[in-house]
């Protein structure tokens, strides 16, 4: 099965993201994650408006 790099928490979302560090490292951390972000990574990935 594979695993979603989402976390739900109460009726919060949170992203689990890979963050580099100063020493070219990554820390893999959890971020908030709300429609706006979706939307942005929609659009970053090519499909226009939604």
């Amino acid at each position: 099965m594979k695993q979603l790099p989402y976390i739900r928490v109460g009726t919060s979302y949170y992203k689990i993201v890979a963050m580099p560090t100063i020493a070219g490292n990554f820390n893999e951390v959890s971020m908030l994650y709300n429609i706006l972000s979706g939307i942005e990574s929609f659009k970053a990935l090519g499909y226009g408006e939604i």
